[in-house]
């Protein structure tokens, strides 16, 4: 099981057959209006994050908020099935396209002219990502024990790792951190440093908090305007995605870091932290 967890960049690189998970039973999502393309196209702006950080959820507000579709240069038919018709969808026609890849990886797939950088703690990135890599792996190996939180057998995006299994990784969960956290470094010091295209930097955290603003600055950068309404909208509906990935918090006080990794953590998220001041 280890060789699925020794690399961050495992996520960025999946091939859609990885997604073509049941569908019976999926719960779906009430938009605030019906979902469409952009009525005139253009070049595409793409939403850049690291695997765990928010960008499933930044993409729900953005559609809740204009009604315009989301793409993508995965294929996640789990999503394509629960409100995000946009999956593998790289053109000017939606709002903006998901990448969790460095910048060769995405200039290849996509003929984009400006950024939204999303940035998560490196923690919460670690810990989410890892929950959706190690469903990844129940569902290619269908080991599936009474151990494992499995609310929506369909959906990956909702399953959360047992504190045994990290205990079963020994030394090599140190391991998996330490390749985590070199990854998210320099996934974002390459855009910080290396685009010099328009770039508009969002922090995950920054928009749990205070989402009307954040939206609405995300929105002013892309150039499309909504009315306050439509705003109050997608922030009344924010946690509509509970519906699709309900994460119930039943490990909420197992902390699988330890204090090296935490120092390591803080270096990497105040390095990084320091290019976008």
């Amino acid at each position: 099981m280890s060789m699925l967890f020794t690399s961050y960049v495992f996520i960025t690189s999946l091939d859609e057959r990885y997604f073509r998970l049941p569908l019976q039973d999926i719960p779906t999502v009430e938009w605030c209006k019906e979902l469409r393309n952009i009525s005139e196209p253009r070049n595409p702006v793409c939403l850049i994050s690291g695997p765990g950080s928010g960008n499933t959820w930044l993409r729900y507000l953005l559609q809740q908020a204009t009604g315009i579709i989301t793409g993508s240069v995965y294929k996640d038919e789990s999503l394509l099935m629960q409100g995000f018709p946009g999956e593998s969808r790289k053109d000017g026609s939606v709002l903006l396209v998901k990448s969790h890849g460095p910048m060769d990886f995405t200039s290849n797939l996509v003929q984009f002219d400006s950024v939204v950088l999303l940035i998560r703690n490196p923690k919460d990135s670690i810990l989410a990502a890892f929950n959706v890599m190690y469903g990844l792996h129940l569902k290619l190996k269908e080991n599936v024990t009474e151990d494992v939180i499995f609310h929506n057998m369909h959906n990956i995006h909702d399953i959360v790792a047992p504190p045994s299994i990290f205990g079963e990784f020994g030394g090599n969960w140190s391991r998996v951190v330490n390749c985590f956290i070199i990854a998210w470094t320099a996934l974002y010091t390459e855009w910080l440093t290396k685009y010099h295209g328009p770039m508009h930097v969002v922090f995950y955290e920054n928009l749990v908090e205070d989402t009307r603003n954040e939206l609405q600055a995300i929105l002013d950068f892309l150039n499309v305007t909504v009315s306050s309404w439509d705003i109050t909208c997608a922030i009344h509906r924010k946690s509509g995605l509970d519906n699709l990935f309900r994460h119930v918090k039943k490990y909420k006080y197992f902390n699988p870091f330890t204090k090296d990794m935490y120092e390591k953590m803080e270096l990497a998220q105040n390095k990084v932290y320091d290019l976008v001041k």
